[in-house]
């Protein structure tokens, strides 16, 4: 990115539920606010042996020179986005446990299609 900044640390959550069995919520904890990505679960643990994504999220394995592996995501569009880093062995420990809940190929066993349309039914616009 052309336009780089210093690294800072950054508090960050990851959230799963099997009511939203494909996506993992990452909440940023910065200046006060917390913003929320939905990123898919799928691309975090693909990201974590090889690069993966395009448009405004990309994930990909890196080894800081330190030689300590990380994750890096890129948030945003390529030209300006964010780039957020955490260690390989606790994003992977952590999407483990994901699919100790919820295996993969068995993420549709858990939508309830006829609950998310009353979801949506019941939205005020």
């Amino acid at each position: 990115m052309a336009n780089e900044q210093p690294p800072f640390p950054l508090a960050l959550t990851f959230e799963y539920s099997a009511h939203q069995p494909f996506t993992v919520v990452m909440v940023l904890h910065a200046l006060g606010q917390d913003v929320e990505w939905n990123l898919s679960r799928e691309q975090l643990l693909t990201g974590l042996r090889q690069h993966e994504g395009c448009g405004d999220i990309a994930v990909w394995p890196s080894v800081r020179r330190q030689g300590e592996e990380v994750v890096r995501m890129r948030l945003g569009p390529p030209e300006s986005g964010v780039i957020v880093e955490i260690e390989r062995a606790t994003l992977g420990a952590w999407l483990e446990s994901t699919l100790g809940l919820i295996p993969r190929g068995s993420e549709t066993d858990h939508l309830f299609l006829d609950q998310v349309i009353d979801d949506i039914l019941e939205t005020d616009c």
